[in-house]
């Protein structure tokens, strides 16, 4: 505080003595006497001094003079870290090395295909990023994956077609499946898989069954409930699937 007081005591005693030395230029006065001179050139390198002196002791403190302003200042909160769709460890999606390794057409618009190589029915967790035109990195905030949101069913590539159909906001039901890329566009694709429990295999080539009978018979599996349940909560979040390696 005795700074700031000493330093608007010499801003006033440099300020009367410019402001005398002016009514001195105003009057003409041809002749200046030594004094005015020395006093005007002290007064000058006072008001300079007491500048500097002013910018470097308040640049620092004056938040503190002004309390008010200080509290309204936003404070900068380090972002919450946003959690990765986790789906356990590889273990627990043994069929995922059914999946025929991705292939494309080479016609546009491309298409990526998924096969089944296994003999037995499996449940696909199938989710997929366009990263020509989104963030497609797990944990950003704006990650924009997209999701089979009830899953997929792949029967055997060379097993007799089924006569059921999911209905068109389930799980689609078929031994291929493609999947379209965007023109200009740069899919990211990754898949888990699971077993089809063998009361829903049954179902598949059981003609005669309902389609009612079918579907409760289909959602009551335990492979196709987890695929759904964890598609519709990693499709709400955005992030990919991510499982550990044990």
């Amino acid at each position: 505080m005795f700074t700031a007081l000493l330093i608007l005591l010499l801003l006033a005693l440099a300020a009367s003595l410019g402001s005398w030395l002016f009514n001195q230029w105003l009057t003409e006065q041809r002749r200046a006497s030594a004094l005015s001179l020395g006093l005007g050139g002290m007064g000058l390198v006072l008001l300079l001094g007491a500048s500097a002196i002013a910018i470097v002791s308040t640049s620092a403190t004056w938040r503190a003079w002004l309390p008010e302003l200080q509290q309204a200042q936003p404070e900068t909160r380090k972002g919450e870290p946003v959690a990765v769709a986790d789906l356990g460890t590889a273990e627990q999606w043994p069929a995922t090395a059914c999946i025929k390794s991705l292939h494309a057409t080479n016609t546009q618009p491309r298409r990526w295909f998924l096969d089944n190589e296994c003999e037995r029915p499996i449940v696909v967790l199938l989710a997929w990023c366009d990263s020509a035109r989104s963030i497609c990195t797990a944990g950003a905030r704006q990650a924009q994956w997209q999701y089979e949101t009830s899953g997929l069913v792949l029967t055997s590539a060379l097993a007799r077609p089924t006569l059921h159909r999911m209905p068109e906001h389930d799980a689609p039901i078929a031994g291929t499946y493609a999947l379209a890329e965007p023109q200009g566009g740069a899919l990211r694709i990754r898949y888990l898989a699971c077993y089809l429990g063998e009361p829903a295999v049954a179902a598949l080539t059981h003609e005669s069954m309902s389609g009612e009978a079918f579907h409760r018979t289909l959602g009551a599996d335990a492979c196709y409930s987890r695929v759904a349940t964890a598609s519709q909560e990693a499709a709400h979040s955005g992030q990919p699937p991510v499982v550990s390696f044990q």
